[in-house]
């Protein structure tokens, strides 16, 4: 076995090992026990923490495998004057995406959009009265600037690991094509214990949960794509860091017109087949665009 390859076998087993123990001895009991009613927030602040094991996973594989911190740690970008579009990108990028999807979704499915927005008023109490056009864009704004940072750590914990630490490793040991789709199903599978829970896409559907664990793994493969992209061009898993906290944190804004919380299967959220449609046709664009990069004999990942 490779060096290459022992080393995303440790990576992985330390990563899953982690977050799935993790999953099962604090996750679980702290969610299913009365003090999810009572301490919403730090319940979500107990789950998000999953987020942090696959950057534990990188130390600890970097430490036992003495591969070191020497040389590229994927933290940096290659030139910011020459990669600032990535970064952008990241930061904007998942917005975009996800109302292409939620737009359609709203086209397709009739009945679905409401303009008074009731669903999300009885949902979200603190909107109350407020006024969409003076009071509604701003706040939705007002997310749309902070999500990325404010769930930067979390989203980092990630990002350094699958997109900083695991994909540029299975370029190494084959395809951009094969790389990227496997780090995303990688990325699903590892996510199987938090669907199971009801956290993805709630636990009120049919086939729950095997069809959530499937949809997330196809979720996590799309939007990997664009993820490893962003990684892949700018030198960083960074720009990848942004655009995970934008995601998680403003993905909630396709409920706004939303007359009830449809399917999670379906949308209006990016994790649905319609809500997603956006990101499918963004992963269809740039994987052919790496792969012609690769068959010319570019470089696809930019060094720092």
């Amino acid at each position: 076995m490779s060096d290459t390859r022992r080393r995303i076998l440790i990576f992985l087993l330390v990563t899953f090992g982690i977050a799935w123990a993790y999953a099962f001895l604090a996750v679980y009991p702290m969610s299913r026990s009365a003090l999810a009613s009572y301490l919403p927030m730090a319940t979500k602040l107990v789950t998000g923490a999953i987020m942090l094991a696959p950057s534990i996973a990188v130390i600890v594989t970097r430490a036992v495998t003495g591969e070191g911190f020497q040389g590229t740690s994927h933290l940096t970008s290659a030139g910011f004057d020459k990669t600032w579009r990535y970064w952008l990108a990241g930061y904007l990028g998942p917005v975009v995406l996800a109302a292409v999807g939620a737009c359609l979704y709203y086209l397709v499915v009739l009945g679905a959009f409401d303009p008074s927005m009731s669903y999300a008023r009885e949902e979200l109490p603190l909107l109350g009265n407020l006024d969409l056009v003076f009071e509604g864009i701003p706040f939705a704004l007002g997310i749309i600037v902070v999500a990325p940072m404010a769930n930067f750590v979390y989203s980092f914990g990630e990002e350094w690991g699958w997109r900083g630490y695991l994909l540029p490793k299975l370029l190494e040991e084959g395809s951009v094509t094969r790389a990227i789709l496997a780090s995303g199903l990688v990325w699903g599978a590892w996510n199987a214990p938090l669907v199971v829970l009801g956290s993805e896409y709630g636990a009120g559907y049919a086939g729950f949960p095997v069809a959530g664990v499937v949809a997330c793994c196809a979720y996590c493969t799309v939007v990997g794509v664009f993820l490893s992209y962003l990684t892949l061009r700018s030198g960083s898993c960074i720009p990848a860091t942004l655009a995970h906290g934008s995601l998680d944190g403003t993905a909630g804004l396709s409920y706004a017109f939303a007359r009830t919380a449809g399917n999670p299967l379906v949308g209006p959220a990016p994790t649905g087949i319609l809500g997603g449609v956006g990101f499918v046709v963004a992963a269809a664009l740039l994987l052919a665009r790496l792969r012609r990069l690769e068959r010319a004999g570019e470089p696809l990942l930019v060094e720092e």
